[in-house]
């Protein structure tokens, strides 16, 4: 029987996500792992920004063709809404994955399907609960940020700027 050596699922591992992304994407711009179960985890962990020719982190956020409301990545492809949420906003949005989540820790009980699956979900539900304590501190820098930037510039561009701060 084969011995797993490497846990495709801890990209941290690597070294910095940033890197280990762009270390992994095709000629064209997009995220390939080895297989397709290392791609889906390495779309999962993009940070929507890649390192330039010059090393500088730059955002991979394009405008979408069909909705302004959103950019695209052109890593991983994921739809990213431009502006921070509200706390209450934050709320409805995570109550979907929280009902998910308790939905599959019973399951996986139920099921008896082992205790990988049931450590996994319960891993799951535990870092659920801090999204929000996490989320509201990255937020408030952003925002702290951004009035600082806008204050400098003189200029009211409003909120949509949100990713080309970091430029």
């Amino acid at each position: 029987m084969s011995k797993k050596k490497h846990d495709s699922s801890k990209i941290t591992s690597k070294g910095s996500v940033v890197s280990v992304i762009k270390a992994n994407t095709t000629k064209k711009g997009k995220i390939q792992g080895r297989n397709k179960h290392e791609t889906r985890i390495m779309k999962g962990a993009c940070p929507h920004h890649t390192i330039n020719k010059k090393g500088k982190i730059v955002p991979t956020l394009v405008s979408d063709r069909d909705n302004s409301k959103y950019r695209i990545c052109r890593l991983c492809g994921a739809r990213v809404e431009p502006t921070t949420y509200t706390k209450d906003e934050l709320s409805k949005k995570l109550q979907g994955a929280i009902d998910v989540d308790n939905n599959m820790k019973f399951l996986s009980v139920a099921a008896n399907s082992g205790e990988s699956m049931v450590r996994f979900s319960s891993e799951l539900g535990s870092m659920l609960k801090l999204v929000k304590k996490y989320y509201r501190s990255i937020a408030k820098t952003v925002e702290k940020r951004e009035k600082i930037k806008n204050k400098n510039n003189k200029k009211n561009r409003g909120n949509d700027s949100l990713g080309s701060w970091s430029y």
